[in-house]
């Protein structure tokens, strides 16, 4: 395949998934136009219209941006079409790939090149910057994730919830699942710290601390924050007879 067929057959597929999806949201080609426009990319009717219709094979990345933002669609979707194209070009090669892998090719999810079966021939890709960040906000996401089961767990510490515990000492089942959620937590906070100082060692910016990540704010003192003060970690008061006719 010549570059400028690769090209043009890049567009194509392009412009008929920005086609389906357009008429997916319900928008006119003239309502997609205009809202382009009003977001600071410039863009005539008749140029979305040429552009569906296979008569304007060039797209700006700025446009497809543009048009994902609108279109409320990953704009790696609009490139490869995942689950509605099996496969797809990547090159002016004349056979195509899997366009799932070419997908995580795109995004850095996968490390290899893809090539054409059965060719053997797929070079590989560095990946170690994008893999950083990815860790990064799979530690930030766990961490919340047992944030939630602190909470949990102090809950259902209140003596008004006991009578639904079946657990012979639950007092103490608490306690250890306190302990080990919370070391789990400064675990996660030791090796986010971590992660940031190796994307400061290699020159990269490290993502800006906002609420999500407030808990990193201290550096002083990994593992205690102002979130994990709040669980209340003393012992209940001792359970009192239960009244059979208030239970019921």
């Amino acid at each position: 395949m010549e570059e400028a067929d690769w090209k043009a057959q890049l567009a194509a597929d392009i412009a008929q998934e920005v086609r389906r999806v357009r008429l997916e949201r319900g928008l006119s080609v003239q309502k997609l136009a205009d809202l382009c426009t009003e977001r600071g990319v410039p863009m005539k009717r008749s140029v979305l219209a040429n552009f569906e219709g296979g008569r304007r094979p060039t797209l700006s990345v700025a446009e497809l941006m543009t048009l994902a933002i609108i279109l409320k669609v990953p704009a790696v979707q609009l490139l490869f079409p995942v689950g509605r194209r099996a496969e797809t070009v990547i090159g002016p090669a004349p056979d195509a790939v899997d366009t799932w892998g070419a997908l995580k090719w795109f995004t850095g999810e996968d490390n290899v090149i893809p090539a054409p079966p059965p060719s053997s021939d797929q070079g590989l890709q560095d990946i170690a910057t994008i893999s950083l960040f990815r860790t990064y906000d799979q530690q930030v996401n766990e961490w919340w994730v047992n944030r939630q089961r602190l909470s949990i767990i102090a809950d259902t510490r209140h003596e008004s919830l006991r009578r639904f515990r079946s657990e012979e000492d639950p007092d103490a089942v608490d306690d250890r699942m306190l302990q080990l959620t919370a070391e789990r937590l400064r675990e996660i906070e030791d090796g986010l710290r971590s992660l940031r100082a190796q994307m400061e060692a290699a020159g990269l910016t490290p993502p800006a601390l906002g609420s999500a990540t407030s808990f990193l704010a201290d550096p002083t003192a990994p593992g205690v924050t102002n979130v994990e003060r709040s669980i209340p970690m003393e012992p209940l008061p001792p359970r009192q007879p239960s009244d059979p006719e208030g239970d019921e």
